[in-house]
């Protein structure tokens, strides 16, 4: 379909392309895409960071320090964005407009007696709604401030 495409038009095309393949739908019921919380999804507000550091070899012999700093802001109904929202938009407006920055969230596992033990963390992955799912270790600390 895109064949011999340069540029602009390579741009124009694969964006339309894009859009076309977002607004298929197969049975008369179906919806636009979009990112919608189940009632269980959420549970978190606010901006977290999360901070990667260590060691890796360099191609001279070696080690090089790496700090990696990744921000997700949460959204208490189930919505997270891995980019803040600018010019004062809501979450839902950025993830509208940014799909692939987006995703849907839930706190699983805990219990009666106790919080959530896991992060389920449902992101999107291409312009055309692909969705991947990945849970990872949670809990909530608090943190002593002086």
């Amino acid at each position: 379909m895109l064949l011999n495409v340069n540029g602009d038009r390579s741009r124009s095309a694969e964006a339309d392309f894009a859009t076309l393949v977002r607004s298929v739908k197969l049975d008369p019921s179906d919806k636009d895409f979009d990112l919608v919380p189940a009632s269980e999804d959420g549970g978190l507000d606010g901006v977290f960071t999360h901070l990667d550091t260590g060691l890796r070899p360099n191609v001279f012999g070696g080690m090089d320090f790496y700090s990696d700093s990744t921000i997700t802001m949460f959204d208490p109904k189930g919505l997270f964005s891995t980019e803040l929202p600018r010019g004062g938009r809501s979450i839902g407006e950025h993830c509208r407009d940014t799909p692939t920055d987006c995703g849907l969230y839930k706190l699983t596992g805990g219990g009666f007696f106790s919080s959530a033990g896991a992060i389920q963390t449902r992101s999107v992955t291409s312009a055309y709604g692909t969705i991947e799912i990945e849970a990872k270790p949670f809990s909530k600390k608090k943190v002593r401030t002086w």
